[in-house]
């Protein structure tokens, strides 16, 4: 009687025919499996429903402020995360209960006292997708503050509005600066611009938000208001003392 070599116990199997590997071999694959799933659930998680976010751009050199804060040089962009803050992240903006009082925050004018000698009304608008609707308007505002420096700050106020939900308000001071200090360049708001939109929720899985609002604001410099234009270039403006 002959035996097939696979039957006999005597006979050692090659090692891609053995139970044990085999079933190692699954194991490994499942773990492997799961391993993906769970970094790609993370991942996703990670990602937040809402992408897009905002961007300041200005004149080669130019320091750019966020209130008093020194926040980067010509061109800065913030997530929606980082200006309105979550858990990970202090609010650049500042939420107000009524939209006007965006002129009167004490990071736009100074606490001791301050004078608006000019305002100047900037372009806006407003974007929608998927339930969501953001808008924006603002001005240009050139200050006389209590030490009597001239101080120019464009004030942006952001309108945030969720189907369903009731809208909320979002104040962002700008300050743009020269690089040299005692800065005598003036600044005009020179456009701005808006994109959104929306996808399927799985293409978090490929690293991206199913939902991309952006919005940003471009300065440039320009001429000041007549009346004034002698002081700011033997003067200079008020510069914030913020550190970045």
């Amino acid at each position: 009687m002959s035996y097939y070599a696979g039957d006999d116990p005597d006979v050692a199997k090659p090692w891609f025919m053995r139970k044990t590997v085999w079933v190692a071999a699954v194991i490994l694959f499942c773990l492997v499996v799961l391993g993906l799933g769970v970094f790609t659930y993370l991942g996703m998680k990670r990602i937040p429903e809402i992408g897009g976010g905002i961007t300041i751009e200005a004149d080669p050199d130019t320091r750019i402020y966020v209130g008093e804060k020194l926040v980067g040089i010509t061109q800065v962009s913030f997530t929606w995360e980082e200006l309105f803050g979550d858990e990970k992240h202090e609010p650049m903006a500042v939420e107000l209960a009524d939209p006007a009082s965006g002129l009167t925050n004490e990071r736009v004018i100074d606490p001791a006292g301050s004078e608006l000698l000019d305002s100047q009304q900037l372009s806006g608008g407003s974007s929608g997708v998927a339930g969501i609707t953001v808008g924006s308007f603002g001005n240009r505002l050139l200050i006389r503050r209590a030490n009597g420096e001239l101080d120019e700050v464009f004030v942006i106020v952001i309108n945030w509005a969720r189907l369903n939900d009731p809208p909320r308000h979002y104040l962002l001071p700008i300050r743009v600066r020269k690089r040299e200090r005692d800065s005598t360049v003036f600044f005009n708001h020179s456009g701005s611009s808006s994109s959104s939109g929306g996808g399927p929720g799985f293409v978090k899985a490929f690293g991206r938000s199913p939902i991309e609002i952006k919005r940003s604001w471009r300065f440039s410099a320009g001429t000041p208001p007549i009346q004034f234009a002698d002081e700011i270039k033997s003067k200079g403006l008020w510069e914030p003392g913020g550190e970045k």
